[in-house]
């Protein structure tokens, strides 16, 4: 897991990092295009460079589980959603209440412990190769990646396989429900 207090932080000779809370994110009833209502989220001061951002729920106020979607990452800020599962909003269509989403957006960093960074690959349902920038000694313990991008409103999360010292390989896979 990784947890902050909120607020902006220089830590490793120039690395920003910010945390912080987005509130009252919530999910209109599907208009038939996007299933997502989009949430500017502005960071409190700009990154040196477009950073890389996790986002989770932070609170539990609706009864139907839901992801957290970003797009639109730019030094200044980003776009926050959320998603219930594509059964749900078939059959229902009644939205999802407010919920609380929490985020920490980080410049990306190579060091020799580990790496934060940002890749040009575009990830689709088949399992694709992500090269680490550089090679561990052995496989890290922890791998954590996210989605910053939204293309059409099925709703997915990313799963990995084959975790390695110098590679992992990665899918966007559509929630099956």
């Amino acid at each position: 897991y990784f947890v902050m207090e909120a607020g902006s932080y220089t830590i490793l000779g120039g690395v920003q990092i910010e945390a912080g809370i987005k509130t009252g994110v919530s999910l209109a009833e599907d208009t038939g295009t996007e299933l997502t209502t989009w949430y500017d989220v502005t960071f409190s001061q700009s990154f040196s460079s477009v950073p890389v951002v996790f986002t989770h729920q932070q609170t539990v106020n609706g009864g139907d589980a839901i992801v957290t979607r970003v797009k639109d990452v730019t030094i200044t800020g980003f776009k926050v959603g959320i998603q219930e599962q594509e059964s749900k909003v078939k059959n229902t269509n009644d939205g999802h209440t407010a919920e609380n989403i929490g985020y920490i957006a980080m410049t990306p960093i190579t060091i020799a412990e580990g790496e934060v960074a940002k890749t040009s690959s575009t990830f689709n349902q088949n399992w694709n190769t992500l090269t680490f920038q550089q090679t561990y000694s052995q496989t890290p313990e922890i791998f954590i990646a996210a989605m910053e991008t939204f293309y059409g409103k099925d709703i997915a999360e990313l799963r990995h396989r084959n975790l390695g010292a110098g590679s992992v390989q990665i899918k966007a896979e559509e929630t099956p429900i």
